[in-house]
């Protein structure tokens, strides 16, 4: 059971995050925020107060204005990373007659730490009935509030946050000086194996007879355009399936069964395995003469690699992750 000091917590260190990535951010001068991001806030906002908040913006402006309002508790807020007094007047400057009549309390809520004090306006104070000690709220005064939300509240703002905070963060996030970011699906990508063999003697030694090198590493190649996770399919199949004269083979019910995948997953797998060419349909029958599909390793090569590993007690598993094809060379 997930307790009530874990979940607050949790939140309060996801705020923190937020705080350094908007510091980060405005020491390099990016002030701007998403659309996504003051929906997010605005989220969290009717949540820990108990508003009835909606984005005010039909499009992202950068000019001062009110981006959220309530009319039913008459309160709007501006929603900005820039925490200057001169921003809170601009603010308070560009409230218009119709919204005077509209809202009764504009607060400004600072997308990190805002300053220690502040010098208003007083005609824009006086104007506004703004109070520069409770209507500028940042990501510390939120952080109070969480503290001593109800249960039902708090449990609401852990599945927002669950739901959403990822990719606030990532909306956030600054690029390096050569305009990379750290979430970036580039750095999500396997390393592409290249330890291909240089003259595979050892398959020669083994087959009795010289590889053709030009296939064996057209079969390296095509082994390194899959993930790693898949490769390790090859290997279940010929460590759990049957040899045949035409290779290696299992039922798919059986792999799937054997691995605790549902149908769409192992499918999945093997589309990917089947646009690399490394695995392929062997068709038999039952006694009833009855179709039965079985997926078989394809190819002589792929095969022959399987025959040479386990006649050298050479772990399969190994072979096709690490896929260090350079065991296979002599000299």
């Amino acid at each position: 059971m997930i307790t009530r000091g874990y979940i607050i917590g949790k939140i309060i260190d996801d705020l923190t995050l937020l705080n350094m990535r908007i510091d980060a951010r405005n020491k390099q001068g990016l002030l701007d925020l998403t659309k996504f991001t003051e929906d997010f806030i605005k989220d969290v906002l009717n949540i820990v107060y108990s508003l009835h908040l909606v984005n005010l913006n039909s499009e992202r402006s950068n000019n001062p204005g009110l981006d959220l309002g309530d009319t039913q508790q008459q309160i709007a807020y501006q929603i900005t990373a820039t925490k200057s007094s001169q921003k809170v007047n601009d603010t308070l400057r560009t409230i218009t007659e119709p919204q005077l009549e509209q809202y009764t309390k504009f607060k400004v809520f600072i997308m990190g730490e805002k300053q220690t004090s502040y010098t208003l306006d007083e005609e824009l104070v006086n104007k506004t009935g703004f109070k520069r000690d409770t209507d500028i709220e940042d990501i510390n005064s939120l952080s109070r509030a969480i503290v001593v939300l109800d249960s039902e509240s708090l449990d609401s703002l852990y599945i927002l946050f669950n739901r959403e905070f990822r990719q606030v963060t990532i909306e956030l996030e600054e690029p390096d000086r050569e305009g990379n970011y750290e979430t970036s699906l580039y750095n999500q990508l396997e390393r592409i194996p290249d330890k291909h063999p240089q003259n595979a003697s050892k398959l020669t030694e083994f087959y009795g007879e010289p590889v053709i090198l030009e296939d064996l590493l057209e079969l390296y190649r095509r082994l390194a355009s899959v993930p790693r996770i898949t490769r390790e399919f090859l290997a279940i199949i010929a460590d759990r399936g049957e040899r045949t004269v035409n290779g290696y083979r299992i039922l798919p019910l059986a792999l799937r069964h054997s691995l605790h995948l549902s149908e769409n997953e192992l499918w999945g797998e093997i589309c990917i395995l089947e646009g690399a060419n490394l695995i392929d349909w062997d068709e038999n029958f039952d006694s009833y003469d009855n179709q039965i599909n079985f997926l078989i390793l394809k190819g002589i090569e792929l095969n022959g690699l399987v025959d040479w590993a386990k006649e050298n007690k050479y772990n399969l598993r190994t072979l096709f992750t690490i896929l260090d094809f350079t065991i296979l060379d002599k000299g």
